[in-house]
């Protein structure tokens, strides 16, 4: 296991300077803390969509950590979600401006816990549900120099598939919206575009209505970059991955080939199906979860962390401007593609017809 790596980098200078502590201001968390001496071990868990850190299964989670496992125990709404919406703007519920928020949120989470004191370097593990998952995935593709010291992850409905919930006119006019979806997205952001499945109408911190267009194209972006076979082969961690057959939401097909494509070792990763559970996986899986951490966490096999230390060089700061040249640097190359697709298609009808 070795003794504490001391990194040199920006992570404890970028929270001194207030850029990350910002961000964790913003949203609503809470901790669930054991004193060192007797805890097991820590996890974040992370909601999805719709949700927030409140819902059912989620405090089923918590309490199972806190109170069986002797856990310390993480939890967050994402911004705009739950109770990290501004009370005198509730309209903002279920807005994603940006999912480089949701991996910066992630981010911050993991950092609360990794400098957390400890006696013996217990297990550091993430949990992650739909879109929460997803930015699991995401956070590890892009700060790849935090997976050594992660004990493992949790990903229950990765969403790798979103077009399906797309309504029907959007679907019968894809061809047409594909090219401009991003620029209608960034004027007309709150534009219905699909559906979502009904959720607890008598949860007033849940989203309930119609996918807007802005949080459509940010997690159909996260989508498109985190399902690249060179990007999920980033991924080392210990991985469990748990899905439904069918999943409407959140196609089973494309997380099983992330599954192999992940470069974790075979003995490392596990997959598990549940036949006809909902999208909202989590409520049937706390107790394989359950029994995946406890013999993860006695593996002791990743890398102690101590504060003095950094687990990323390149940390990005949260600021608005930051955030808007990353979102522009990504839709630049997007546009190219789709024009380059569109003139592919045409030069190949004229050569048809020659």
């Amino acid at each position: 296991m070795g003794a504490p790596e001391v990194l040199e980098g920006a992570l404890i200078r970028h929270f001194k300077k207030d850029r990350f502590k910002r961000l964790l201001y913003k949203i609503a968390h809470s901790s669930h803390y054991l004193p060192p001496e007797f805890t097991k071990g820590r996890a974040a868990i992370f909601h999805g969509y719709t949700g927030h850190s409140r819902q059912p299964a989620i405090r089923h989670m918590v309490d199972v950590l806190y109170e069986k496992m002797y856990f310390t125990v993480f939890t967050c709404d994402f911004p705009d979600h739950g109770l990290s919406v501004d009370p005198t703007k509730k309209s903002n519920l279920g807005r994603v401006k940006s999912f480089l928020r949701w991996i910066q949120t992630v981010y911050v989470a993991t950092y609360q816990i990794l400098k957390l004191r400890s006696e013996e370097n217990p297990g550091v593990f993430l949990i992650g549900e739909s879109a929460g998952a997803l930015a699991i995935i995401r956070f590890l593709q892009v700060h790849q120099e935090v997976q050594k010291y992660l004990a493992g992850v949790v990903i229950l409905a990765l969403p790798l598939e979103v077009d399906q919930n797309a309504s029907k006119w959007v679907q019968k006019h894809k061809r047409f919206l594909e090219p401009v979806f991003s620029l209608l997205a960034w004027f007309f952001p709150n534009l219905p575009v699909g559906d979502l499945p009904e959720g607890d109408k008598e949860d007033s911190l849940e989203y309930h209505g119609k996918v807007r267009a802005r949080p459509a194209k940010e997690i159909r972006d996260a989508v498109f970059e985190a399902r690249q076979s060179h990007a999920m082969k980033n991924i080392t961690v210990p991985i469990l991955f748990i899905h439904s057959d069918s999943d409407g939401v959140a196609l089973p097909e494309h997380v099983e080939i992330a599954f192999r494509s992940v470069a974790t070792p075979e003995d490392k990763k596990e997959f598990i199906i549940y036949r006809g559970a909902p999208h909202r996986v989590l409520h049937f899986a706390v107790n394989d979860i359950q029994r995946w951490i406890e013999k993860r966490n006695k593996a002791k096999d990743w890398m102690p962390f101590q504060q003095e230390g950094v687990v990323n060089e390149t940390v990005k700061t949260s600021a608005k401007v930051t955030v808007a040249i990353e979102a522009l640097l990504m839709f630049i190359p997007r546009v190219l593609r789709f024009c380059w697709e569109g003139m592919r298609k045409r030069l190949e009808k004229l050569m048809q017809k020659k």
